[in-house]
């Protein structure tokens, strides 16, 4: 499946002859340039929320014990333009795009879990600063050699990035717990429950946010 393409995603839904026990949402994209999805989206909404959004609607039926979303701190600096998300008049710059994606991420999870009710719970979480070379798009060499060799002491493996989504996806926690590392700027260590920011539960957002999902997306949930 490629969450970058709606159809894509409409056919594995419509292939799945299980249940899903957990579902999370861990696909993500960062890109050194303004790129579009198979369906005209900008890259990063598209892949980090869009399709995400869509596949979450399409399979939420079947999802029995819950679902869990990937956040990241990126989205305190985050502005959602609803009239427009793909940068299609405005400057676009990866940061922006990335910290926009993540913070429609952050409130697509309150809309979705005002949605399920006590059905499925929904949680988040984020790895931190995990070595997993998605930070490596700045298409220069040796740029990319330069952002590994200063974050290397203050971030951790892609495996210990992981144990934050695995607490999310299994730990004994209430719905919306935003899971991350405890350590040196929330980049690497042990799962902890965070706490989210203002910015982050906006009610009002939330409802915008969901609205743009459909509206892209062309899927709901019942």
């Amino acid at each position: 499946m490629d969450l970058a393409d709606l159809a894509s995603v409409h056919r594995f839904a419509e292939s799945l002859t299980t249940d899903i026990d957990v579902l999370v949402n861990n696909a993500g994209a960062v890109s050194p340039r303004r790129r579009e999805t198979a369906d005209g989206f900008e890259l990063l909404l598209g892949t980090n929320f869009l399709g995400p959004f869509a596949l979450t609607n399409l399979v939420a039926d079947r999802v029995r014990e819950r679902i869990v979303i990937t956040g990241s701190d990126s989205y305190k600096v985050g502005r959602v333009d609803l009239d427009d998300p793909h940068f299609r008049s405005r400057r676009w710059n990866p940061m922006s795009a990335y910290a926009q994606s993540k913070l429609c991420d952050m409130l697509w999870a309150r809309a979705l879990q005002e949605r399920l009710g006590s059905r499925v719970p929904v949680t988040l979480a984020h790895p931190g600063w995990a070595a997993t070379g998605i930070q490596n798009v700045t298409g220069s060499k040796l740029l990319d050699r330069a952002i590994v060799a200063v974050t290397s002491p203050f971030s951790q493996s892609a495996e210990d990035g992981a144990l934050p989504l695995a607490e999310a996806a299994v730990g004994d926690h209430p719905p919306l717990s935003y899971i991350g590392p405890d350590g040196f700027m929330k980049w690497r260590g042990k799962p902890e429950v965070q706490e989210v920011s203002r910015r982050g539960r906006s009610a009002v957002g939330a409802e915008e946010v969901w609205a743009l999902g459909v509206r892209e997306t062309g899927t709901d949930l019942a």
